[in-house]
């Protein structure tokens, strides 16, 4: 078994994020097309539709501060490790 370091862990989350967050506000700029004879129905569902991904964009852009903070710290405590060696 095979443990990932936290530097590979943290560009595999932003990458994740940003997957997320391109698929969010894609869903919310080209929302799914109405029908006429449903049109009431439909829009209740095209608005729960979109405030979910809204609300997913939202939460990627959450999962991509934490992969930061993640790379942020990798990269200290790397550069801790380099100034106590030296």
């Amino acid at each position: 078994m095979e443990i990932a370091s936290s530097f590979t862990l943290g560009v595999q989350g932003l990458q994740q994020a940003h997957n997320d967050l391109a698929q969010a506000t894609t869903a919310v700029a080209i929302p799914e097309t109405l029908s006429s004879a449903s049109l009431i129905t439909a829009d209740s569902v095209t608005l729960s539709s979109q405030a979910a991904a809204l609300i997913d964009a939202q939460q990627a852009i959450s999962h991509a501060e934490v992969a930061v903070d993640v790379i942020n710290v990798w990269s200290e405590n790397i550069g801790t490790i380099i100034d106590v060696s030296v």
